[in-house]
């Protein structure tokens, strides 16, 4: 076919010709296009993402001055609860406060620090282990050992071990023995 044929025969059908011609552009297009519409889709979805994120923010904003204001109010308080793992005799006097607020005996306590383990810490508390032992009724047993949980320092008790103390002969003033692993939460 030579050009001047293609010419004649565009001309002759020429309502046809641009039919054909519109329908190969659309098509060429629509199959361009297919291929984007899982990428627009994508960035869509992540843009919408990113929009519920920002308006989460904006509206959590609006009380972010009030909760910074408590968090600085805990962390004072928390502060002031922790003990300095250097400071022993200070560290013990919480003891004796408890001893004797509750009645029972001490009758021994030891502070088990060893520096080098809180150098290893990575966390902005270390714990301060202590071994406790007292002596005293049931009750005031019982009542040193909660003490230790909601006194002025946060604490919590590891293990404990009850024992008897003296004869074998149950009275109401017996004595009991009790051993406690407490540990204190304290300054790196």
């Amino acid at each position: 076919m030579t050009t001047s044929a293609v010419n004649d025969f565009l001309k002759k059908y020429l309502i046809a010709s641009i039919f054909v011609g519109v329908s190969v552009l659309l098509l060429g297009g629509i199959i361009f296009r297919s291929g984007e519409i899982p990428a627009r889709e994508q960035v869509v979805e992540q843009k919408t993402a990113e929009g519920r994120r920002l308006q989460a923010n904006i509206t959590n904003s609006a009380l972010l001055r009030e909760h910074v204001e408590t968090l600085v109010q805990v962390d004072k308080q928390i502060s002031q609860q922790l003990v300095n793992p250097n400071q022993m005799a200070e560290n013990l006097q919480f003891f004796y406060r408890i001893e004797a607020a509750s009645g029972a005996k001490i009758v021994d306590v030891r502070q088990i620090y060893n520096s080098g383990s809180a150098k290893g810490q990575t966390g902005s508390y270390v714990p301060v282990p202590y071994t406790v032992q007292i002596q005293g009724d049931f009750r005031k047993t019982l009542n040193f050992a909660r003490k230790i949980e909601k006194g002025s320092r946060i604490g919590r008790i590891m293990t404990a071990s009850f024992g008897q103390s003296g004869n074998t002969e149950h009275t109401a003033g017996d004595l009991f023995s009790m051993s406690l692993n407490v540990e204190l939460l304290g300054i790196p």
